[in-house]
C-alpha cells in the first residue's frame, strides 16, 4: 500500500471539519489501526472502558470482520473501509433498530455526493448497499448493555472501496463489486470516510426521534427488494412472498399469494 493512499486520523478529521464545521467535526474521536481482529469488538471493548459516543475505529485490516449471523467479510490490507462508531442512544431501545437503515442512508448519500456519475445505490434490506445489482458495502448493528452505564450500540460498515473485482474470491465475483470498478480510479479513502461521517451527522440522532416519515419515503425509493419475489429466513421460520413497502420503522413488508402483509423487523437470510 502506498502511504499516501493509507487512511489517517488527521486527514479524516480535517475533511470532516470542512464539511461540518469544528463544532460538529469534534464529535468524533477517530482511531486508526494498521490490524485488528474487528473493528466491532475493539469500540465494544472501548464502549465497556467508558469511551464517549462519536468513538470511532478504523482498520486497514480484518483478521476476524464480520457481518451478520456472524459471516465472514471478505477484505485484503489497505484497500477497503472499515470501521466501526460508538452509539449512546438516548431514545429508547425499540427505536433502535433504525440504525442500520440510517447507516444505509448515510452511505448511499456519500457515494452519491462523491461520485454523481455512479448509478443509484440502493438498499438490499435489512443491511446491505447495493451498486448495478451487486454488493458495495454491508452494515452490523451490535448493541450491549453495559454495568455502570448507559446502553451502548456499536455501527459497522465494511464498504469495498479500492479492491479489484479479479481479487475477489470466485464465488464473489458474480454477486459483489467495488467502486474502483465503477469509476476505473483509485479513491481517496480519507475523503470518502468523512463524507459518511457527514451524512451520519445529518441523519442521527435527531431520526431516531421524528415519525421516521422523510426517511422511510428515501428507503422506500432505494428499496433493491421492491416487487421481487423473495423468502425470508427468520430462525425456524420461513415466509415467502412480493416485497411490496417499507414499515414506519424500516420493515420488510411482504405480501404472500393470499394477499396477506407481513411486517418482517428482522430475519436471518433472505433468498431471492
Amino acid at each position: 500500500m502506498n502511504p499516501a493512499d493509507a487512511l489517517d486520523a488527521r486527514t479524516i478529521g480535517r475533511h470532516l471539519e470542512s464539511s461540518l464545521g469544528p463544532r460538529f467535526a469534534d464529535a468524533y474521536e477517530i482511531r486508526v489501526r494498521p490490524e485488528t481482529v474487528s473493528t466491532n469488538d475493539d469500540v465494544l471493548q472501548l464502549a465497556t472502558r467508558g469511551a464517549n459516543e462519536g468513538t470511532a475505529v478504523f482498520a486497514e485490516s480484518q483478521t476476524a470482520g464480520r457481518g451478520r449471523r456472524g459471516d465472514a467479510w471478505v477484505s485484503p490490507p489497505g484497500v477497503n473501509l472499515l470501521f466501526s462508531l460508538l452509539l449512546r442512544p438516548s431514545t429508547p431501545p425499540g427505536q433502535w433498530t433504525r440504525i442500520p437503515h440510517l447507516a444505509g442512508l448515510a452511505v448511499c448519500r456519500a457515494l452519491e455526493q462523491q461520485f454523481p456519475g455512479l448509478p443509484g445505490p440502493r438498499l438490499k434490506w435489512p443491511n446491505d448497499v447495493y451498486l448495478d445489482d451487486r454488493k458495495l458495502a454491508g452494515i452490523l448493528v451490535e448493541s450491549r448493555a453495559l454495568a455502570g452505564q448507559p446502553p451502548a450500540a456499536v455501527l459497522g460498515i465494511g464498504l469495498n472501496v479500492n479492491l479489484l473485482p479479479e481479487h475477489f474470491p470466485e464465488g464473489l465475483r458474480d454477486l459483489a463489486t467495488t467502486l474502483r470498478a465503477h469509476t476505473g480510479h483509485l479513491i481517496d479513502r480519507n475523503a470518502l470516510a468523512a463524507a459518511i461521517l457527514a451524512e451520519w451527522t445529518v441523519l442521527y440522532p435527531g431520526e431516531l426521534a421524528t415519525d421516521f416519515g422523510t426517511v422511510r419515503d428515501e428507503l422506500r425509493r432505494r428499496a433493491w427488494l421492491h416487487g421481487r419475489t423473495i423468502t425470508v429466513v427468520s430462525g425456524q421460520r420461513e415466509i415467502s412472498g412480493t416485497a411490496v413497502d417499507v414499515g414506519p420503522e424500516g420493515e420488510l413488508v411482504l405480501e404472500t399469494e393470499d394477499g396477506t402483509r407481513e411486517n418482517i423487523l428482522s430475519a436471518d437470510r433472505v433468498i431471492w
